[in-house]
């Protein structure tokens, strides 16, 4: 018998914010939205990944996206 298991997906609420990322060919980051003018594209999308637990999502074609409370973005852009 197979068993199916159920894959959780959380709604965006009012409060959140997608930021869009796109990817070269060999993995670098070469656009993201949000980024602060401190960072790199890629340097943002290092920071987002090490500092948000299950917020990113890999989608088709080199593209990808975070979903982030917007207080936490602010406080992430604080960061230097």
């Amino acid at each position: 018998m197979e068993t199916t298991e159920a894959t959780e997906v959380t709604a965006a609420t009012g409060a959140d914010v997608i930021v869009h990322a796109r990817f070269a060919p060999d993995g670098c980051c070469v656009a993201i939205s949000e980024s602060p003018s401190w960072a790199s594209p890629q340097q943002w999308f290092k920071l987002l990944s090490k500092h948000t637990v299950n917020s990113y999502q890999v989608l088709a074609g080199g593209r990808g996206l975070f979903t982030i409370d917007r207080q936490r973005l602010d406080e992430l852009k604080a960061m230097q």
